[in-house]
């Protein structure tokens, strides 16, 4: 922040907009003169800063829902972040943090960002957090997953570039899982639960940079359908498939990748001019360049 003028006037036009964005700002303390707006702040952006710390007053801004203090040198957060208990979206990407406080108080919390931190332990208590959909841990330190993911409501997972070992089969459980990332850690292809291939609901798994050949995975057994002479089906629980924008067309027809019901088929039925294609090249049934439509009737 150029100089205590210019903050004082966005302090005054957030007054009337609830939205204070002192991001690359330059600052390096917590300025306290932002206090005043304790009543009525929905949005505080401190991100790109060089912060070593927040005050305990944080807490009281009872209305903020979205809080980004990405990018700066925070070593740890204060517990009073777990007043904020109207707060949906919660940024704290690119620090310096070794453990996360508890935060059971936020229950309206959707999405949670912690990537690029510290973090050895996963955690737990984000598990029990109904509302929250989207949850970024990856770059961190972390070779596990708790047990009680199995209860998390989570849609999104992020746990790209850690030091997971083995995935738990309770992880199949989740009851909204859709995506789910893996990509760069420790794990062998016996580490990836069966249960999460054949019975979970994620449609999106990306397990690439792992101590396996893909083309290992892409051969089990749970990724084969009995019933692909129908045409090019992957089961969408595995969902292992690489799309990329590319122009083929067929009859003068675009394509694109739907799901329905377990399986993904291929359709003419979209707006935007995409055109995606399988890449399966360990499956000798999948033309890779040249896809047979697979349509509602046959499923």
């Amino acid at each position: 922040m150029g100089n205590a003028s210019s903050l004082k006037n966005h302090v005054e036009t957030s007054r009337k907009t609830g939205v204070l964005n002192l991001s690359d700002s330059h600052l390096k303390q917590y300025p306290d003169s932002i206090d005043v707006l304790h009543p009525s702040l929905r949005n505080l952006e401190l991100s790109k800063n060089k912060l070593k710390t927040l005050p305990k007053s944080i807490g009281q801004f009872k209305e903020l829902k979205i809080l980004n203090v990405s990018n700066n040198s925070l070593e740890h957060l204060p517990e009073e972040i777990n007043c904020l208990s109207k707060i949906e979206t919660l940024q704290v990407n690119c620090n310096l943090l070794k453990s996360i406080p508890p935060l059971n108080n936020l229950m309206f919390l959707k999405r949670a960002s912690f990537g690029d931190n510290q973090l050895s332990v996963f955690p737990e208590f984000l598990c029990e957090l109904k509302h929250l959909e989207a949850l970024d841990l990856s770059k961190n330190n972390i070779t596990q997953l708790p047990e009680l993911i199995k209860q998390s409501r989570l849609v999104e997972l992020n746990l790209n570039q850690n030091q997971i070992r083995k995935l738990p089969s309770s992880l199949a459980q989740c009851p909204r899982l859709k995506t789910f990332r893996v990509e760069e850690n420790c794990l062998e292809l016996d580490d990836i639960p069966k249960e999460l291939l054949t019975s979970s609901k994620v449609s999106l798994l990306c397990v690439e940079g792992n101590l396996f050949d893909m083309k290992s995975l892409l051969a089990l057994e749970e990724y084969i359908l009995n019933g692909y002479k129908m045409g090019p089906i992957i089961k969408a629980n595995c969902a292992c498939l690489i799309s990329i924008k590319t122009n083929i067309k067929k009859k003068n027809s675009y394509k694109t990748l739907t799901k329905y019901k377990n399986y993904f088929y291929c359709s003419n039925n979209f707006k935007e001019k995409k055109y995606i294609i399988f890449i399966f090249k360990s499956f000798s049934f999948i033309k890779c360049y040249s896809i047979d439509i697979v349509t509602h009737n046959k499923l």
